[in-house]
Protein backbone atom coordinates (compact mmCIF):
# COMPACT_ATOMS: atom_id res chain seq x y z
CA UNK A 1 0.00 0.00 0.00
CA UNK A 2 1.36 3.15 -0.96
CA UNK A 3 1.63 5.83 1.54
CA UNK A 4 -1.53 7.88 1.40
CA UNK A 5 -3.68 5.08 1.20
CA UNK A 6 -2.31 3.50 4.33
CA UNK A 7 -3.31 7.11 5.91
CA UNK A 8 -6.71 7.00 4.99
CA UNK A 9 -7.45 3.02 5.99
CA UNK A 10 -5.98 4.44 9.35
CA UNK A 11 -8.22 7.18 9.71
CA UNK A 12 -11.10 5.01 8.65
CA UNK A 13 -10.46 2.47 11.55
CA UNK A 14 -10.15 5.39 14.32
CA UNK A 15 -13.44 6.59 13.22
CA UNK A 16 -15.07 3.33 14.07
CA UNK A 17 -17.03 3.58 17.09
CA UNK A 18 -16.35 1.30 19.86
CA UNK A 19 -19.33 -0.78 19.08
CA UNK A 20 -18.89 -1.54 15.82
CA UNK A 21 -15.05 -2.39 16.50
CA UNK A 22 -16.49 -4.77 19.27
CA UNK A 23 -18.83 -6.51 16.63
CA UNK A 24 -16.16 -6.88 14.13
CA UNK A 25 -13.88 -8.63 16.66
CA UNK A 26 -16.86 -10.93 17.36
CA UNK A 27 -17.52 -11.54 14.06
CA UNK A 28 -14.03 -12.70 12.93
CA UNK A 29 -13.31 -14.84 15.73
CA UNK A 30 -16.65 -16.67 15.86
CA UNK A 31 -15.58 -17.01 11.99
CA UNK A 32 -12.19 -18.26 13.11
CA UNK A 33 -13.60 -20.77 15.64
CA UNK A 34 -16.13 -22.22 13.26
CA UNK A 35 -13.71 -22.57 10.23
CA UNK A 36 -11.20 -24.57 12.60
CA UNK A 37 -13.05 -26.20 14.44
CA UNK A 38 -15.60 -27.94 11.39
CA UNK A 39 -11.89 -28.55 9.98
CA UNK A 40 -10.72 -30.40 12.58
CA UNK A 41 -13.97 -32.65 12.48
CA UNK A 42 -13.53 -33.21 8.42
CA UNK A 43 -10.42 -34.05 8.99
CA UNK A 44 -10.96 -36.60 11.84
CA UNK A 45 -13.54 -38.10 9.87
CA UNK A 46 -11.89 -38.30 6.91
CA UNK A 47 -9.18 -40.26 8.57
CA UNK A 48 -12.03 -42.72 10.37
CA UNK A 49 -13.19 -43.19 7.43
CA UNK A 50 -10.61 -44.25 5.34
CA UNK A 51 -9.33 -46.91 8.73
CA UNK A 52 -12.66 -48.43 8.77
CA UNK A 53 -12.58 -49.11 5.01
CA UNK A 54 -9.33 -50.72 5.53
CA UNK A 55 -9.94 -52.95 8.04
CA UNK A 56 -13.50 -53.83 6.46
CA UNK A 57 -11.27 -54.61 3.83
CA UNK A 58 -9.51 -56.74 5.37
CA UNK A 59 -12.10 -58.69 6.98
CA UNK A 60 -14.07 -59.33 4.26
CA UNK A 61 -11.28 -60.76 1.88
CA UNK A 62 -9.39 -62.64 4.90
CA UNK A 63 -12.61 -63.71 6.04
CA UNK A 64 -13.81 -65.47 3.32
CA UNK A 65 -10.39 -67.55 2.84
CA UNK A 66 -10.55 -68.81 6.23
CA UNK A 67 -14.36 -70.13 5.95
CA UNK A 68 -15.02 -73.13 3.56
Amino acid sequence: MRKEELKVFKKKIQKRKAKDRRRINETEISKGFTNKTLDLLLSSWYVFFIIFCIIYAFMFFFSRNIMP
